[in-house]
């Protein structure tokens, strides 16, 4: 393995938050809202598979992702990263509470 792949590897482990911490906070802000996930999908033109393995951790969502899903959610961008750090920080309770419009 070389530097450069070490030095890659040991700023990944330190990013906060992850996918899992992202997907957590989907599935949260999504259940206050009593939104199942076969709505969120095909609210943001995804199969409910593909966002059941992004609630899980299991795929890494990208900026287009982060920003259909918080606008389907009706949230912006920055609060679903709050909620992701706020899991990564062990502080995110699985009850977001959503405030009415």
């Amino acid at each position: 393995m070389d530097r450069q792949q070490v030095l890659s590897d040991s700023f990944a482990m330190e990013l906060r938050p992850n996918k899992e911490d992202f997907g957590e906070a989907i599935r949260a802000l999504r259940k206050a809202k009593d939104i199942t996930q076969e709505t969120l999908a095909a609210d943001t033109g995804m199969a409910a598979s593909n966002l059941s393995l992004l609630e899980s951790g299991t795929r890494q969502p990208n900026l287009d992702k982060i920003v259909k899903r918080a606008s389907a959610l009706e949230t912006e961008p920055s609060e679903l990263l709050r909620l992701a750090e706020a899991h990564a920080a062990g502080q995110l309770a699985l009850e977001v509470t959503v405030k009415p419009k």
